[in-house]
């Protein structure tokens, strides 16, 4: 799933797959967790919303049941996008 950079103090990136009516949403801290049965209206709402942060807290993480795929960053550990230089 193709995830997008978001501005939001907390996501940093929305993915979204039509076909499975799944979001992804990573968070500023690096976790990232997908949020199932979310109707594509939601995730146009959600996209287009002048704080997205707030809209997924009221609409989405209260009412779809999720699923953590990713832990959170350890502060100091590399990122796993990123290789540890020598």
């Amino acid at each position: 799933m193709e995830m997008v950079d978001v501005t939001s103090s907390q996501l940093a990136q929305v993915g979204y797959d039509p076909a499975t009516c799944v979001l992804a949403v990573r968070f500023r801290s690096g976790g990232l967790y997908h949020y199932r049965n979310v109707p594509p209206e939601k995730h146009a709402v959600l996209m287009g919303s002048d704080s997205m942060g707030s809209y997924f807290h009221r609409h989405i993480r209260a009412l779809h049941e999720s699923e953590r795929i990713q832990e959170p960053a350890v502060p100091g550990a590399a990122s796993p996008t990123t290789k540890e230089q020598p």
